[in-house]
């Protein structure tokens, strides 16, 4: 899905470093971890010239939070979570950022993503809720390893956890959405 996406996308060479970084952490797994999760189920998600007027950017290094609080009181986003990069700083950065179902990243941190690639997987709402009660609040879901353990160990567990409903993007954005 991946190789085939990064060679029809204009952002395919930053595709291609979040990729490989990717790899080389599911490369020391131990067992399915996040980084295979984001290497089997993990999608490219435009960034959105212009953010919407009811979005108020949170600080800096709160991405996790203030992903998760508007994912899980708006219901017209999802919280995604994977990697990001900017071209003017070509490194990948595991952050979290909101999905319309269009496809398209509200970022509730970075101002300006006109120049960013994010790479990631965004989850249902039922999930995060379930997820946050378990981990007395604390957002954040793909690098917390007793949240893997516990919940994501499988391929088909992360399954169960994508939010549906969101249009593709890229080549086969002809597909039909699946129903929430």
């Amino acid at each position: 899905m991946y190789s085939q996406h990064a060679a029809e996308s204009s952002n395919a060479p930053m595709l291609d470093v979040i990729q490989s970084y990717i790899q080389s952490i599911a490369s020391f797994e131990p067992r399915f971890g996040h980084a295979g999760a984001l290497l089997e189920h993990g999608r490219e998600f435009p960034a959105r010239v212009r953010k919407p007027r009811w979005l108020i950017l949170g600080p800096r290094k709160s991405c996790f939070k203030s992903a998760t609080t508007y994912g899980i009181r708006r219901y017209d986003v999802f919280y995604a979570e994977g990697y990001a990069i900017d071209w003017n700083l070509p490194i990948p950065i595991h952050h979290a950022w909101l999905v319309n179902q269009e496809g398209e990243v509200f970022d509730p941190t970075w101002g300006d993503t006109i120049d960013h690639v994010y790479f990631g997987i965004a989850f249902s709402r039922s999930f995060v809720l379930e997820s946050l009660v378990e981990n007395f609040n604390e957002p954040g879901i793909l690098l917390n390893m007793d949240r893997m353990r516990r919940r994501l160990r499988s391929s088909e567990a992360i399954e169960l956890a994508i939010a549906r409903g969101i249009a593709p993007t890229g080549p086969n954005a002809d597909v039909e959405r699946v129903s929430l």
